[in-house]
């Protein structure tokens, strides 16, 4: 019996791999990955991020359990992870720029095309400055404009302060219109302006024409 025990305890254990293991394995890397992205341009979300992996990664799980005697649970790892990611909401969401400072012109074509032609040098050119960008309106939506960039396809999404919001409830679809704010890069694949204000409004010459031939229609 002793002989039989022994040649078992010699046999190699066969380690089970279970899917939160594999998913505890791949968040781990994909949050790594996302921190090293944003360790210049958003410290506060890269330490986010570093102690996201720090809560779910096996190996340093493994470490606390023998060092300190206790161990995140399930539930307690994804009540950590959501906090995570309500805090890297909150930090983008709130992130503060700088006002005194002057803005740079740009049209919202030139912006696409920058954009679409190199994006790392259009974000270490534009991200986080403020910038004046003019263009067609495409679409108007409760807090933002869409402005159409070098094709239908491409546009700049401004979203706007609460004092502009009641000037934007005039706005129409192709009236020329420039708004004053922050580049916060690509955001789901689209150029987003944070803090935006509109500097001014025109009309499409078509309906300046249309407005001017119905008033000499009144005076005749």
């Amino acid at each position: 019996m002793n002989e039989q025990s022994q040649l078992e305890n010699q046999q190699p254990r066969i380690k089970r791999i279970s899917a939160s293991l594999a998913l505890s394995w791949i968040l781990s890397g994909l949050f790594i990955f996302d921190g090293a992205f944003n360790l210049l341009s958003r410290p506060l979300v890269s330490l986010i991020y570093l102690l996201m992996v720090l809560v779910i990664f096996p190996p340093f799980n493994r470490f606390i359990e023998k060092k300190c005697s206790f161990y995140f649970s399930r539930g307690m790892k994804i009540l950590l992870i959501l906090v995570g990611f309500i805090a890297i909401g909150f930090t983008i969401m709130n992130k503060k720029y700088e006002t005194n400072i002057s803005a740079f012109h740009i049209s919202a074509s030139e912006l696409c095309n920058k954009y679409s032609t190199n994006e790392i040098m259009a974000d270490e050119l534009y991200k986080d400055k403020l910038l004046e960008v003019a263009g067609s309106i495409t679409k108007v939506t409760k807090n933002s404009v869409l402005i159409t960039g070098s094709n239908i396809f491409s546009v700049v999404k401004c979203e706007l302060t609460i004092n502009s919001k009641d000037r934007a409830a005039f706005l129409e679809k192709n009236q020329t219109i420039t708004v004053r704010g922050f580049n916060a890069g690509k955001i789901r694949e689209v150029i987003t302006l944070k803090r935006c204000e509109i500097i001014n409004v025109l009309k499409q010459p078509a309906e300046e024409d249309l407005s001017q031939s119905s008033k000499s229609a009144v005076a005749k």
